[in-house]
């Protein structure tokens, strides 16, 4: 066994190697490079963020481009209309931490996603994670519900915890804002934190 063992390591070994560093010093197309702003062309060395971004991207004008297959044509498939507007999209922390990062009016849905990420993440030091996301001609709403103490909530953290954290969607803020009241009636003292919308 180990005598096996000793024959198809250095053979492993010498197939995933390569195959791993060439992950890690992917050239990625000048498009995702002007997006995420990558602070180095090896994809370890720039910030989790950045790094999710430029996966993200480099899938997507993969996909795009067909790499390696030939398209496919499907007869009765209309074809796809290209998006228009903008995207808004909400990140929170996890409970029982407030922070929370909005991001509105992006033409670029992948830009929109980093941005909100990134602001809850400053606030919160990282571990932040997608709460919703609205399209072109969509709102969304963000509310906390939580344990007061004391007589009343104020700006002071120390007299208020988050315990919820929910979200409303809709063709209008006030839609938006009665969906995500409405997930969080009878939950605790619930409050509106977060609005955004994309633009049509």
């Amino acid at each position: 066994m180990t005598l096996l063992c000793r024959l198809l390591l250095p053979l492993l070994l010498a197939v995933l190697l390569p195959g791993m560093a060439l992950a890690q010093n992917r050239s990625f197309t000048p498009a995702c490079r002007a997006q995420c702003n990558p602070t180095s062309s090896n994809l370890a060395d720039n910030a989790p963020a950045i790094q999710a971004c430029l996966i993200r991207c480099q899938a997507g004008s993969d996909f795009t481009r067909g790499t390696n297959a030939a398209p496919r044509r499907v007869a009765s498939a209309p074809a796809t209309p290209a998006t228009t507007g903008t995207w808004a999209v909400i990140y929170a922390a996890p409970l029982p931490h407030a922070a929370l990062g909005v991001s509105q009016d992006q033409a670029d849905r992948n830009l929109a996603h980093m941005n909100a990420q990134r602001s809850c993440d400053e606030a919160r030091l990282g571990n932040c994670r997608v709460l919703a996301e609205a399209g072109p001609g969509q709102c969304l709403a963000a509310v906390h519900a939580g344990q007061v103490f004391g007589l009343f909530r104020t700006a002071d953290r120390r007299t208020f915890q988050v315990t919820l954290v929910e979200y409303g969607k809709g063709a209008t803020q006030a839609e938006a804002d009665r969906t995500a009241l409405g997930a969080c009636n009878g939950r605790g003292n619930c409050e509106i934190v977060a609005r955004a919308c994309g633009r049509p």
